[in-house]
């Protein structure tokens, strides 16, 4: 738990020191790669719920999600919804910041699937799980909405 207050701290840290204008876009990008990328799913969660309570700024970032009423998330009972929370997240805030490209949506979705599995790794029936995590992935792959306008080109870090 202290680790993820540290976390918290660190990251609503970063989500503030910037100034407005370029920079601000920058250090959005750079919170939202680290809550997608970076943290483990519970963290992520935990920061969510944060956020949602009012306990720490959402740093100007899309905190909603669809709760994936389009699919049916309790098939077999193996109810994946934190992992759609955060690819939600990842989603809402790569559009807003204009990269939402055919290679991003590729990365939010194997995070999804990666997600979905950690998840079963608490289930009794692991591998039945990761079967339908497995088929939520191919799903989405084949047919989830789809990247429609060029990005900007990629910050160099």
């Amino acid at each position: 738990m202290k680790s993820v207050l540290i976390t918290i701290v660190g990251l609503v840290s970063l989500g503030l020191s910037s100034p407005v204008a370029p920079s601000e876009d920058l250090s959005l990008k750079k919170s939202t790669d680290e809550y997608i990328f970076n943290i483990t799913l519970a963290d992520f969660i935990t920061i969510r719920n944060a956020a949602f309570e009012g306990i720490m700024l959402p740093d100007r970032l899309d905190w909603t999600s669809e709760g994936y009423e389009h699919m049916d998330t309790d098939l077999f009972r193996f109810a994946f919804d934190d992992a759609c929370y955060r690819h939600d997240f990842g989603h809402l805030n790569f559009k807003k910041q204009n990269r939402y490209t055919e290679e991003n949506k590729a990365r939010l979705d194997m995070k999804l699937r990666n997600d979905m599995f950690i998840q079963c790794q608490s289930e009794r029936y692991q591998a039945a799980c990761e079967a339908s995590a497995s088929l939520y992935y191919e799903a989405h792959r084949a047919f989830g909405e789809r990247p429609t306008t060029e990005a900007e080109p990629k910050d160099e870090e």
